[in-house]
């Protein structure tokens, strides 16, 4: 099991993946933002985890790409979305950036141990 990163923001508000068993309602009222999408790839027929802010699907990382299982891309999906948090690369824009893909490498390698 990976980290689950929970921010306490200075203005009060909280901020975190979901997970069925962390409910966050306890302590108020929950908005939820979708941040990226496992997609199959009928081509590859691997998946894809795709982050929200990616336009052009040729220009996605090979890191995010190729995954045989559903349930294996959303392991890395989780555990990359809270790495990242820790790192504090808070914006999806920050996924893409070099110390983003670095980070996506070293959950890719923290998987496969």
């Amino acid at each position: 099991m990976h980290n689950h990163v929970i921010d306490f923001n200075a203005d009060g508000s909280v901020e975190a993946l979901y997970h069925d068993k962390v409910s966050l309602q306890h302590l108020g009222k929950v908005s939820m933002e979708r941040a990226s999408h496992v997609v199959f790839d009928e081509l590859t027929q691997l998946w894809n985890v795709v982050p929200c802010m990616v336009k052009n699907y040729e220009a996605l990382p090979d890191v995010y790409r190729g995954w045989p299982t559903y349930a294996e891309a959303v392991q890395f999906e989780v555990a990359l979305f809270n790495k990242a948090r820790e790192h504090e690369i808070l914006s999806r824009d920050g996924l893409l950036s070099v110390e983003g893909i670095s980070i996506a490498n070293a959950v890719v390698l923290l998987l496969r141990e």
